[in-house]
């Protein structure tokens, strides 16, 4: 017998929005025809799904994929926005370093300014494949933080990349 109560609804809807979410990073998976992967595409479903701006960052620092979401300001100084470019060695080798998912992290640990720091909420997941780095998935947006569904959403768009 099932007894539905307010709280077990809530997660109940919770857990649904979260299938749903992961629902359309699997069709990134299983739509791509091209033989070559599009970060950008990655990037563009991710923002959506996190609510935030999106970079893909090679193990070198050069960015490979890029998406802003709407109405978000930009970090500007040791980020690149266009594909192709590299973002600041310092930061690259400070991302390097992480080796699991952080949440919320204060981005003065990385070498950003401290008005940057409390303006934005960043997570950041290294991309690995059976033991290498291959690089770092960052997202960030304004003064929110992020829960645990972004992070596993962020960890599964890790892996897709």
């Amino acid at each position: 017998m099932l007894i539905y109560t307010k709280d077990l609804l809530e997660v109940d809807l919770s857990s649904i929005e979260l299938l749903d979410r992961t629902r359309k990073i699997n069709k990134l998976l299983h739509n791509n025809n091209k033989s070559k992967v599009v970060f950008n595409d990655i990037c563009s479903v991710m923002k959506d799904i996190v609510t935030s701006n999106i970079l893909v960052i090679s193990r070198k620092g050069k960015v490979l994929g890029t998406d802003i979401y709407h109405g978000a300001d930009e970090i500007s100084g040791l980020l690149g926005y266009n594909v192709g470019t590299f973002i600041d060695g310092t930061l690259n080798e400070r991302l390097l370093g992480i080796l699991s998912t952080k949440e919320n992290v204060n981005l003065e640990t990385l070498g950003f300014d401290g008005s940057v720091s409390t303006k934005y909420k960043a997570i950041i997941t290294p991309i690995d494949i059976a033991g290498e780095r291959l690089g770092t998935f960052f997202a960030y947006r304004g003064s929110e933080d992020y829960t645990i569904e972004d992070i596993i959403l962020c960890e599964y768009g890790a892996t897709v990349v």
